[in-house]
């Protein structure tokens, strides 16, 4: 009993260190968490410290030119609100008239603005200059239709200014992690993904430059055995056997009303005016004794079937005289027996009386003609069964 009990006693104790030990894993894994998490916090603030370092110094101790109106469009850019509430401050921003509407300049502005940010905060690795976003902007007002004969401000409200970059930064993965709003093509399956060419990939932003030179040139160099010599001469002569040129199609011309022409000697006339070559000359040979077998082949077929389809329409047809004669003897036969006289008439009419009795004696009488037409019956099917 006290072995028992320090056995007991010692099973506790490994259970409680087992869950101090489960205790310390799961702290280990929460620990992890929170050190990943804040790595990638302090990975998102590297890269918008270079924008407060400025700002907490001194102008005389730092050589910081930056725009306020940029500073301000990166703290709008770098703030963790919703996505919709930077495109309302980005839009009341810009609106430097205060009329509700983003005419062309300042869409330019906001657009060339964002775009310096980005390059500042690393997402952008080639500069953007002022020209390319008044094109981009003059592209999406003409896409738009917006002309000033429509509309005396010129440009777009704010709801559709607003609209306009949610579709500029949902069809760039980066943007749209560094907005915090969802990619434009983030759903499409793998499926999806890979049936889409390579050129619309990049241009849906699922791809990068790289990976697009990488992706054409394994489509360039990718063995397709369709187009291996093999496979595009069997093709060439598939072709050329569909047309006049087939040698296997049936030559009728054997049929059709000829022309005798006069020949003076058994010599091979040319056909295209010039000096046949031999070889030619072979294939056409060769072409004609093929169809030609060919066509001997077809007629042999044609009258083993034609044979078969006579012999079988003489069989059925000798088979329906046999009964209709078998059929005409058993009622002559009958005729004769009913015109018999005498000590034979007696007979026959005691074996049809026979039968009326027994048919009385089953519950169905029946008269002397209907019991004649029943042994008739039973002869024609014997008669009809022996012939058959």
């Amino acid at each position: 009993a006290h072995d028992r009990s320090i056995l007991i006693h010692m099973e506790q104790m490994v259970e409680h260190g087992e869950r101090n030990v489960d205790q310390a894993l799961k702290s280990v894994d929460e620990a992890e968490v929170v050190l990943s998490r804040a790595a990638r916090r302090r990975a998102k603030e590297a890269k918008i410290l270079p924008l407060y370092n400025p700002l907490a110094s001194s102008i005389e101790d730092t050589d910081f030119s930056a725009p306020l109106i940029q500073v301000v469009v990166a703290l709008v850019v770098a703030c963790t609100d919703t996505f919709a509430e930077k495109l309302r401050v980005l839009a009341i921003l810009f609106d430097l008239d205060n009329d509700q509407w983003l005419s062309q300049v300042e869409l330019t502005a906001m657009l060339y603005h964002v775009s310096k940010v980005m390059q500042g905060i690393g997402y952008f690795k080639s500069e953007i200059s002022e020209e390319e976003a008044e094109s981009a902007v003059m592209r999406c007002l003409h896409d738009m239709s917006v002309t000033s004969k429509q509309m005396p401000s010129d440009g777009l409200t704010l709801f559709e200014s607003k609209q306009y970059v949610k579709s500029l930064v949902s069809r760039s993965p980066y943007l749209s992690s560094l907005f915090g709003t969802n990619f434009k093509f983030g759903e499409l399956s793998s499926y999806q993904r890979q049936a889409t060419p390579c050129v619309k990939q990049f241009e849906m932003g699922l791809i990068a430059l790289p990976d697009l030179k990488y992706h054409y040139a394994r489509t360039a160099v990718h063995y397709r055995p369709l187009l291996s010599p093999d496979s595009k001469l069997i093709i060439h002569e598939r072709a050329l056997a569909i047309g006049a040129d087939d040698p296997l199609k049936p030559d009728y011309s054997r049929f059709l009303p000829t022309k005798a022409s006069r020949n003076v000697s058994n010599v091979v006339p040319l056909e295209h005016g010039h000096i046949a070559n031999t070889s030619v000359f072979r294939h056409q040979v060769l072409t004609k004794a093929a169809t030609k077998m060919q066509n001997y082949y077809r007629c042999l077929q044609a009258r083993r079937q034609a044979e078969f389809q006579a012999r079988k329409q003489s069989f059925l047809r000798a088979r329906a005289v046999a009964l209709d004669e078998a059929r005409k003897s058993v009622e002559a036969e009958f005729e004769a027996k009913e015109s018999l006289e005498g000590t034979a008439k007696m007979k026959w009419d005691s074996k049809l009386r026979l039968r009326q009795s027994k048919l009385a004696a089953a519950g169905t009488p029946a008269e002397r003609s209907a019991v004649l037409a029943m042994f008739l019956d039973e002869a024609i099917v014997m008669k009809e069964t022996q012939v058959r």
